[in-house]
């Protein structure tokens, strides 16, 4: 019998995972794209720059990003933000911004 493995390794923490697998994190896939806006404001979407980064769950939660179903920190540490989390994803792929 052939048995499909997949392994993902997440952006955020570094762990790979091994799929079908126990005792794995829910992942999320982050997608990251470039898109030129043409005269009419349609957006033309190359795959070529499109970059899939795969977090934790926990790291959405954390940055405010989903909804967490208890409470799984301590509240007097501050959370980062979600624009904490986007500059850490733009950082992934090479992007640096400039304040």
């Amino acid at each position: 019998m052939k048995k499909t493995v997949v392994r993902i390794t997440t952006e955020d923490t570094k762990k790979t995972y091994e799929l079908p697998g126990e005792d794995t994190p829910q992942l999320w896939a982050a997608e990251i794209s470039v898109a030129a806006v043409d005269q009419y404001g349609q957006t033309m979407k190359p795959d070529s720059c499109k970059k899939t980064i795969y977090l934790e769950r926990q790291t959405l939660i954390d940055h405010g990003l989903i909804g967490k179903m208890q409470e799984t920190k301590d509240q007097s540490v501050p959370a980062p933000t979600a624009e904490d989390l986007i500059l850490q994803l733009l950082e992934c792929v090479g992007v640096f911004p400039e304040e």
